[in-house]
């Protein structure tokens, strides 16, 4: 199914209208709403609004995988945001399509496309903020970031803001933080991108990786990882990993089941410190 654009304009537009059986999708077409983003400037210039590779564009529609398709036929995969899963996604795609009509740029990341051949990027509004922000803001998506930099950031701190509002998904059950001390919950979300808070326990260091320990039992409780030619990048601005043991942090990625649930944490800003010390 494609999401066309031609719903531009009509944030507003009933339940009714688009066939939907769910009084969420009302909801979060709501929260969509197009008034102006005191932030916009701001985010559009970290994330590289000014650059010369700033491409003039047109949406035409938003697949089912995500990708937003341009009017000359490529598809671009959202950089620095993952979007729900089901059964949450499709009414967040067809919330996303009248917003992504009114892109007007669209910001490349380097990179081929992916296998579904959708390039990495983003998209700039017509209140100068990314769609990718925007989104996160709302409450309609997780943020991954690739790096710690100032468009990155602005987009965490978006998602910190929706979650600390109750905004969109983190209101309507679609979104949560997961406590790490609970490693059956967290392995019933195997396959799927969430955050799980918690006390780092301990520290395993091993020839090819770190473990971050937030349990006793390692083939029972939640583990997050770290490959060893990445642990200097992966630790907390001013931090070695030996520091957070006894610290609280909120770690993002997909779940795997390695005998007990586990995150492998590759970018820096799938680990956060969240306590004030």
């Amino acid at each position: 199914m494609l999401y066309p654009a031609e719903l531009r304009g009509h944030m507003g537009i009933c339940l009714s209208q688009l066939g939907r059986r769910r009084h969420a999708l009302a909801t979060l077409l709501a929260a969509m709403s197009l008034c102006a983003v005191a932030h916009g400037p701001a985010v559009a210039a970290a994330c590289g609004a000014g650059a010369e590779k700033a491409e003039p564009v047109a949406v035409s529609g938003v697949r089912e995988d995500g990708g937003i398709v341009l009017a000359d036929g490529r598809a671009v995969r959202l950089s620095d945001i993952v979007l729900p899963p089901p059964p949450w996604r499709e009414d967040v795609l067809a919330a996303i399509a009248p917003v992504a009509a009114e892109a007007y740029a669209l910001l490349p990341r380097d990179g081929r496309p992916d296998r579904h051949g959708r390039l990495p990027g983003n998209l700039l509004l017509k209140q100068d903020a990314t769609l990718s922000w925007r989104l996160a803001e709302k409450g309609l998506a997780l943020a991954m970031p690739e790096e710690r930099e100032p468009c990155g950031e602005a987009i965490l701190a978006a998602e910190a803001e929706a979650r600390a509002a109750g905004a969109g998904l983190w209101a309507q059950g679609g979104f949560e933080v997961l406590p790490a001390e609970d490693p059956a919950r967290i392995l019933l979300r195997r396959g799927e991108f969430v955050l799980v808070e918690g006390t780092v326990l301990s520290l395993g260091e091993r020839p090819r990786r770190t473990y971050l320990n937030f349990g006793t039992f390692w083939n029972e409780d939640f583990t997050a990882y770290i490959d060893t030619d990445t642990v200097a990048e992966i630790a907390p601005e001013g931090h070695s990993l030996g520091d957070l043991v006894g610290r609280r942090v909120r770690i993002r990625g997909y779940v795997l089941d390695e005998r007990g649930p586990a995150i492998a944490v590759s970018r820096p800003t799938q680990l956060e410190l969240v306590d004030d010390r």
